[in-house]
């Protein structure tokens, strides 16, 4: 059986819950501060109920209290899996499991265009290691010079160093970096809660409002203005990095029970 925690806007949720259910495996998924009927009204959390997700509701919301309440179940089930905090590798991973697994996202870069900004949401920060990882060794764009990081959540500068110094370890190489990176914490300035939502739609595409539509709002900015001015030129200089758009459970409950 799997465990895992998260908040109830996020996809961890529902992708856990899906591809579990996919191997026939039961899922459990706890939730805080909210109950059954209110947890549904987040798709993410209507997805997982579609795909046979059993829920576990607890008074506390917070992340650091979900992820002991994930732990202490997983140590009371033998042979239980637990999916941790941004679907990652384990506390005690060796370096090789960590490249292993960042190598997969990495593999990503290779889908992006000539651009000279890439902006990237940061939260638990594994899409920017993996997607650090894979412009330093699959290869970046001629044109890029700079990868912008709008942090949406508690600051994870340290841990994607460490994270990036344990894959050139197992790499065997140094992660070349010939493009800056830039920081704009928007979590530590007080600018956005990781926990608040912000809806955003723009060019057809509905964004994540726990991920992108935060970065959205903040290019919209002023401040987002003048540090990614090609963003507003639409001239094609900048590319957004979507993390994960909104989901829409009419279009995965379809597929579920088809």
């Amino acid at each position: 059986e799997i465990i895992t925690a998260a908040s109830v806007r996020s996809p961890q949720i529902s992708m856990t819950s899906v591809v579990g259910g996919a191997f026939g495996l039961p899922v459990n998924v706890i939730l805080g501060a909210t109950g059954p009927e209110s947890s549904l009204r987040y798709p993410n959390v209507r997805i997982a109920a579609v795909a046979g997700a059993m829920f576990h509701f607890v008074r506390v919301g917070s992340n650091p209290y979900l992820q002991s309440r994930a732990q202490e179940m997983r140590d009371t089930r033998p042979g239980a899996y637990l999916v941790n905090y941004g679907i990652t590798t384990e506390a005690d991973a060796t370096p090789s499991d960590i490249e292993a697994f960042h190598a997969v996202g990495a593999a990503q870069v290779a889908n992006l265009p000539n651009v000279e900004t890439l902006v990237m949401p940061c939260g638990s920060a594994n899409t920017t290691v993996s997607a650090l990882y894979g412009l330093g060794s699959i290869g970046a764009p001629a044109t890029l010079g700079r990868v912008v990081l709008v942090g949406i959540g508690p600051n994870r500068e340290e841990w994607i160093d460490r994270r990036l110094e344990a894959i050139s370890e197992a790499w065997g190489h140094a992660i070349k970096r010939p493009f800056s990176v830039e920081v704009v914490d928007l979590h530590t300035a007080g600018v956005v809660r990781y926990d608040e939502s912000v809806p955003w739609s723009s060019d057809g595409i509905d964004f994540h409002p726990t991920y992108e539509g935060k970065v959205m709002r903040w290019l919209d900015s002023p401040h987002g203005r003048r540090t990614v001015p090609g963003w507003h030129r639409r001239d094609g200089s900048t590319c957004l990095w979507v993390v994960g758009s909104a989901p829409d459970p009419r279009v995965v409950e379809a597929a579920l029970l088809s």
